[in-house]
């Protein structure tokens, strides 16, 4: 019978763990003795022409077109189509930014931390020349502040930069300074989103106005959908760009710390690492700490777009209602805390949750560890009993954290809905007409008050 790996170099079709090209192969292979045969519904096979047909564009991120739409990656995805299944070689052979390789990456963040590194020696030198005991009092005192000085010289040291006793390295000043231009042009993208949130509701009032108007010029109406029209393509652009600037950036700080842990372990002596945690503490480091690195980049411009599309939906809710609009910011700020407090709530349950689940696993492996002695001892009834207690106090702190999950849901979606009608209902004791141009506009705004309420 042919091995598997002989098999596999005649690969043409997918069959099972082997690939075979025809009937004719499959009885040379002996597989026909086991009784096993070729599926009828057997895709085509997938052709190295094929593969070597689409070839990467090397300069695809030099052609403002393909960076705009992001058609550099159109042949990864043709080959996906052509192949079935993408492999790592397929992704291996798709060519990066410069900017995020590996090396790029690690040689730009080492570079700034070298100098943070450097600053920080330089601090401490000048602090140990500084000191008292090393300025002599008397005669020699001129001399030895003329030491002083030169020495300050030779190490380039200006006092302003050093005011403090002690400069210590910032592994956030140096992302910043090595990964912070990505990030920042980032926000301008998510500014420009943003400041086009509020075409839609605007150009919505006016196509009301324009619909219900019987003298309205047909130029007008076309000049408003070519508006709404042009904002959503520039929505749509800045807000992929601006997910995908902060997506990278995010990779680039997980790909550098995690080259510089692994760096600086392999040079720990065993008491230095055991001294950190220990081979759990690094890897808590590595796959935790450098992932939540990560993860925060997305939603770090949170800190100001949440503000500027608050403020900027108020401003345009007083044009539409004018003073009624308060109400609603009222019903806001009663919401903030009460949201403020189901946030704090469920962070709490879900704490007790961990808890419970991490004493469960633990008895769990301490079962599976000793499960010869428990059996020698007969003592499963009773680990068994112990471990269902210890599963249904899971179950309750997970009951207890859906509902709180819940809660918060039903706060996200209710949010909106009772700031229109405290708005609408202010407007309209106050002894104002609502017009449909109005409350429309007004529901519009509401909703885009929806995700910064709740970041």
């Amino acid at each position: 019978m042919a091995s598997i790996s002989g098999l596999s170099k005649m690969s043409g079709k997918s069959y099972g763990a082997v690939k075979v090209t025809n009937a004719q192969n499959i009885e040379e292979a002996g597989i026909g003795d086991l009784g096993e045969h070729v599926p009828l519904l057997q895709p085509d096979a997938y052709s190295q022409d094929a593969a070597s047909s689409n070839v990467f564009n090397k300069n695809a991120f030099r052609d403002f077109w393909s960076l705009l739409t992001f058609d550099w990656i159109s042949p990864l995805l043709q080959l996906g189509n052509v192949k079935g299944q993408l492999d790592v070689s397929d992704l291996n052979s798709m060519p990066l930014p410069r900017d995020c390789e590996t090396g790029e990456v690690y040689d730009v963040f080492s570079t700034y931390w070298e100098k943070e590194i450097k600053r920080s020696k330089e601090s401490r030198t000048r602090k140990s020349v500084l000191a008292p005991g090393n300025q002599s009092k008397g005669d020699d005192g001129e001399k030895n502040i003329d030491k002083t000085n030169s020495v300050l010289d030779d190490l380039e040291i200006e006092f302003d930069d050093y005011a403090h006793p002690q400069y210590k390295p910032s592994l956030i000043r140096v992302l910043y300074k090595s990964f912070g231009a990505d990030f920042l042009r980032a926000g301008i993208l998510k500014f420009i989103h943003d400041a086009n949130l509020f075409v839609g509701p605007q150009v919505l009032n006016r196509l009301i106005q324009f619909i219900r108007s019987n003298d309205a010029d047909l130029s007008e109406g076309v000049t408003l959908t070519i508006i709404v029209t042009v904002s959503q393509i520039v929505m749509s652009l800045c807000l992929r760009h601006y997910f995908y600037k902060c997506y990278t950036c995010g990779l680039r700080i997980r790909t550098a710390i995690v080259i510089a842990i692994y760096r600086k372990s392999l040079v720990l002596s065993l008491k230095e690492r055991h001294a950190h945690g220990g081979r759990g503490e690094i890897a808590n480091l590595v796959g935790i700490d450098a992932q939540r690195m990560q993860d925060l980049m997305t939603y770090l411009h949170a800190v100001w777009y949440s503000f500027f599309q608050i403020s900027l939906a108020v401003y345009f809710l007083w044009g539409q209602v004018g003073p009624s609009c308060l109400a609603g910011v009222i019903v806001i700020i009663v919401l903030i805390p009460t949201t403020k407090f189901v946030a704090a709530w469920l962070a709490k349950i879900q704490k007790l949750l961990m808890k419970a689940r991490d004493d469960r696993v633990a008895l769990n492996n301490e079962i599976l560890g000793s499960m010869k002695v428990i059996k020698i001892q007969a003592w499963e009834e009773n680990f068994r009993s112990k471990l269902m207690k210890l599963r249904q106090h899971e179950l309750t702190r997970l009951w207890r954290y859906f509902f709180a999950g819940a809660c918060s849901v039903s706060m996200y979606g209710s949010t909106p809905l009772l700031v229109a009608l405290g708005t609408f209902a202010a407007y309209t004791l106050s002894g104002n007409n609502l017009d449909v141009a109005e409350a429309l506009t007004a529901l519009a705004l509401f909703d885009i008050l929806r995700f910064p309420l709740f970041m």
